[in-house]
């Protein structure tokens, strides 16, 4: 059930403009703002504690749900549910083309000039940004269901909240980033072994070997690395060769996933 909930989002994502209304962020701001307002005369406030207050009645709350639901139709109801809430967390996997269009916006508004390597730039970043916009919710998804993908998702807009001036998270920005780097480590270095295994191998896998065991602080830039060894360039990267080798990895895991799957039905 969890390969079919994925395919139906991943299909989904070609009418990702139908979708954008359904996959406001403002929810979980509203709901971090409100107990953050509450939180500020606390002794937790700015701490971990802090973080599980605001995070624990929302894994809570999705897990109830969760269970509730599968108690009906056979789990039909919380197949659907979990279907619904990872298709809420997914964004568009098209992350170079995304970037390129921002490149494009601010070289109109003059912001860069055009020898500006930001565009260079974008198809490394594209890499990072396909991790948390697409691999990292999947793997979450796939070992908690619709708790682990809401949580992640959670985590990673609320840190982006927080860098923006006089937002309510301020105070956690440092413990939101932290707790992102954590999360994001397994998934940074699983899509980085897909690198090397649907890329050049040779250079990839060697700079995947270099980086394994990197602090999670350095997750963006190992990452980056490994996916210009695999696609065999320095200078000046591909965006459609980085696309290509992104779409080549996912791919991967979803093959991957589906001999999970019938290894599971076959037993």
């Amino acid at each position: 059930m969890t390969l079919i909930s994925i395919m139906i989002c991943l299909l989904l994502e070609r009418w990702k403009d139908v979708l954008r209304p359904f996959r406001t962020r403002k929810a979980f701001i509203c709901y971090a703002s409100f107990l953050q307002r509450h939180l500020k005369t606390a002794a937790v406030f700015g701490s971990w504690p802090g973080i599980i207050v605001i995070f624990l009645p929302l894994v809570i709350l999705v897990a109830l749900i969760q269970f509730a639901l599968h108690q009906f139709w056979y789990g039909i109801l919380a197949w659907v549910f979990n279907t619904l809430v990872l298709l809420y967390c997914l964004e568009p996997h098209n992350c170079y083309k995304l970037l390129c269009q921002q490149w494009c916006e601010k070289k109109q508004n003059g912001d860069i000039s055009e020898t500006s390597s930001e565009k260079t730039d974008s198809v490394d970043d594209s890499f990072f940004l396909f991790n948390q916009r697409v691999f990292a919710v999947l793997f979450w998804f796939c070992l908690f269901g619709a708790v682990g993908a809401l949580f992640y998702r959670a985590v990673t807009v609320c840190r982006q909240n927080a860098i923006v001036a006089n937002s309510e998270l301020n105070g956690y920005f440092g413990l939101l980033t932290q707790l992102t780097h954590y999360l994001d480590w397994i998934p940074i270095r699983l899509l980085a072994a897909s690198f090397a295994l649907t890329g050049n191998f040779t250079p990839a896998f060697q700079s995947l070997m270099r980086g394994f065991f990197q602090c999670p602080d350095n997750n963006e830039m190992f990452l980056k690395e490994v996916g210009i060894s695999a696609l065999q360039e320095t200078a000046k990267v591909s965006g459609v060769a980085a696309q290509n080798l992104l779409f080549r990895s996912l791919v991967l895991w979803l093959v991957f996933l589906a001999v999970l799957t019938l290894t599971a039905i076959v037993k």
